[in-house]
């Protein structure tokens, strides 16, 4: 065959390969004929051929609004099929289905695309098929928009990141050296923040100091503190120190409640389910913080528990029970190449390379999507089985792009002609380049934040449950160790001062429940913390009387002694007096009140350069509440309306003699009635929870955890009747 009829014969064979309704097996029988006839015959046969290629490839060319490309034959779209993810495109023509394997899932996924392309609504396509297909996922959502999924599919849980617990350095994946775990943690704050690479080692050395005198239970609170007090022998290592305390310092404001505990959660329950984690608000650096340690953490725990992911199970359902898939939205944010290029970090390797290069060997496979690949972590790009590309405008962007799907100069072109929801697709062992088109997903109907936390709250609590549990039992053997110097109560009594601590707003009831006392031996414990000094109690009604524990200083004292959070003690100094203590604790009620109706709620906020409020809302309008044990400066409290700084005030009291007389007072001021909402502090906390019970679709009365706490109230007057036969 000369060179000619090869060049012809290409061409030919590119022709019908993109023409969606051709006979491609009369057309290379033909071909193949020419092999064997002579030039006569063969321009008879060519004659023919043009008649049947030439005139519907140039008619479905020009008809097409969409590129034209090679595409798979309906066998090869469904290898080994497992989950849909789209349909195959031969310009406008919708082909067939297109179906990913069970191996194709196990394999990195990367989905690149500028903004607007559809990237989300293909993350949703995804999250659909895996749901149906019984894959566990975990989604971490940075942008606020995937929690509506809870309500959509059974069994999938919203956790924002505030309520996660976690102590990095007591807890490391089981069965890892401690101190390699913390050089692991410490590298992800390095690469997110900057450090040297050496201050990592040079944390390490204070660490095993710290573990040593900490008996293995420590926080980052205790890390920071630590090298407040080191003096350095050396200027190269008290820059070391100096920067570390700086970033530490900054993640610890962050994260305060977060790392700082003394026992934290079982990471490893995040992966066995359907998980969104909501990262929202925080910024991207320390997003990535959190999610970079979940998933090392998890992926070490598997390295060495040896849970290996044995190929064999990509061909049947035994893959559900080890396979997690990591759904990662804006993806460069996790997997930064920049890491590589810093200088403060003397170029050393992103802890997140191991993860990408050899988390499918462990069952881990990531869907990472984001609308700047070349800021993507080039290991993650090396390691992705399925490429899926949607419009590029940039140039070398697309020319790089191209390259990866095996694309010419001229042919990655097309990248930047795709409409939002079709992407240039190609799978790595199984087919070339060719064009896919997604569905529109349904994102779900608005939720609102009480149902969205009422679904999940089943969830959290069960891992907050063990957590509390193996906590308070390394508090009291703590306690053990100390007990010359500690008074003699029981365990009951220890373990309530314990839980106070962390959840200062829980009533009688609330304590009894969570440490499950019995009404006898809640009544000794209470009787143990009150003749030591430890405890007084005060009774607050809202819809009903509850009887709360306030912590005496003596009582702070004794557990900052005992290394408990400082941060926690400080919060607590601040109302350990019955008075202080009311007017924070209706505060707290007021905040959760409006935020679980979808306010942007503050406490102690700053209005103005001279003005600071209670609470502060934005939402449908602008409310500021403040709540008053007097009648004083209630013209100083109304000019935030005369000054137009918010649309509704709310003046909230304690006493009702206060309350009348702020109405004749009120009554004189030049205040539209409409825009002012004067009463019992207990009944605006009423009405606010009766908004809520309105606006949930599950009818439930949970709301919102914050600063370890909900806002439970008792269903009927039984929990009333403990609370007043059982005080102090």
């Amino acid at each position: 065959m000369s060179e000619i009829d090869s060049e012809y014969f290409d061409e030919i064979k590119d022709k019908i390969s993109v023409l969606p309704d051709i006979d491609k097996n009369s057309i290379e029988s033909l071909l193949e004929s020419m092999l064997y006839s002579n030039d006569e015959q063969n321009e008879i046969t060519k004659n023919w051929i043009s008649d049947l290629v030439e005139i519907k490839y140039k008619a479905h060319v020009l008809k097409s609004k969409n590129p034209v490309m090679k595409f798979p034959s309906k066998e090869d779209s469904e290898q080994e099929k497992f989950i849909e993810i789209g349909n195959v495109m031969s310009g406008d023509v919708e082909m067939h289905n297109f179906f990913l394997s069970r191996v194709n899932l196990s394999e990195n996924i990367q989905v690149v695309g500028r903004a607007g392309t559809g990237k989300s609504t293909l993350i949703l396509k995804f999250i659909y098929e895996i749901t149906t297909g019984d894959i566990f996922w975990i989604c971490f959502d940075v942008k606020d928009d995937y929690k509506n999924l809870c309500a959509m599919y059974d069994d999938t849980y919203v956790i924002d990141w505030n309520q996660i617990r976690y102590a990095p350095f007591t807890n490391p994946p089981p069965g890892m050296p401690k101190e390699l775990w913390w050089k692991i943690f410490l590298d992800i704050i390095s690469h997110a923040t900057g450090l040297y690479t050496a201050t990592p080692n040079h944390i390490v050395e204070h660490l095993k100091e710290l573990d040593e005198e900490k008996n293995g239970n420590f926080t980052l609170q205790d890390v920071i503190d630590l090298l407040d007090s080191k003096y350095e022998s050396s200027n190269k290592r008290d820059d070391y120190s100096a920067t570390a305390r700086n970033r530490l310092k900054a993640i610890n404001t962050t994260f305060d409640k977060v790392f700082n505990c003394q026992f934290g959660w079982d990471i490893s329950k995040l992966f066995h389910g359907r998980v969104i984690i909501r990262t929202f608000p925080l910024l991207f650096e320390d997003s990535s913080i959190l999610i970079q340690t979940i998933l090392m953490w998890e992926f070490y725990r598997r390295l060495f528990s040896q849970e290996r992911f044995n190929r064999k199970f990509t061909y049947d359902k035994s893959m559900n029970d080890y396979f997690t898939m990591i759904i990662l939205d804006e993806a460069h944010h996790v997997m930064s190449r920049q890491e590589l290029s810093s200088v403060s970090i003397e170029k050393s390797a992103p802890p997140m390379s191991t993860f990408v290069s050899m988390g499918r060997e462990f069952g881990l496979s990531i869907l990472g999507a984001t609308q700047m690949s070349h800021l993507l972590l080039g290991a993650f790009k090396d390691n992705a089985g399925t490429m899926i590309i949607g419009n590029i405008p940039d140039f070398e962007q697309r020319q790089h792009l191209g390259s990866s799907l095996g694309m010419d100069r001229d042919e990655s072109k097309v990248l930047g002609k795709l409409q939002k929801g079709m992407w240039c697709c190609k799978v790595l062992g199984r087919t070339d380049s060719f064009i896919l088109k997604t569905p529109m997903m349904d994102k779900g109907g608005l939720v609102a934040e009480s149902e969205i936390l009422f679904r999940s709250r089943p969830f959290v609590d069960r891992l907050e449950s063990k957590r509390r549990e193996i906590e308070s039992r390394m508090f009291l053997a703590h306690i053990d160790n100390k007990k010359a110097k500690t008074p003699e109560v029981g365990q009951d009594a220890w373990l309530v001062l314990n839980h106070l601590l962390e959840h200062p707003w829980d009533f009688q009831k609330r304590v009894a429940t969570s440490l499950n006392l019995s009404p006898e031996r809640m009544k000794i414990a209470k009787s143990q913390l009150k003749s030591r000094g430890l405890v007084e109690f005060a009774r607050f009604k809202i819809e009903r009387e509850e009887l709360h524990f306030i912590l005496t200083r003596k009582a702070l004292l004794l557990l900052k002694s005992l290394g408990k959070n400082p941060s926690r003690i400080a919060f607590w100094n601040l109302f350990n007096q019955i008075p202080s203590y009311e007017h924070r604790y209706l505060q707290f009620l007021v905040y959760i009140g409006l935020k679980d109706l979808g306010y942007v709620a503050r406490s102690e906020f700053k209005i103005s350069d001279n003005r600071r409020v209670d609470v502060y809302a934005e939402g449908e309008k602008r409310i500021a509440v403040e709540i008053e044990k007097s009648t004083s400066d209630v013209e100083s409290k109304a000019s935030v309306l005369a000054d137009g700084l918010v649309d509704e005030l709310v003046l909230l009291y304690t006493d009702e003699d206060h309350l009348e007389k702020i109405k004749s007072k009120i009554g004189s001021l030049d205040l539209p009635a409409n825009k002012i909402w004067l009463g019992m502090a207990r009944d605006y906390v009423k009405i606010l929870r009766e908004m809520k019970r309105g606006s949930t679709v599950s009818g439930s009365e949970s709301s919102r955890i914050d600063q370890n706490q909900d806002n439970f109230v008792p269903d009927n007057n039984s929990d009333q009747n403990q609370d007043r036969n059982e005080g102090e």
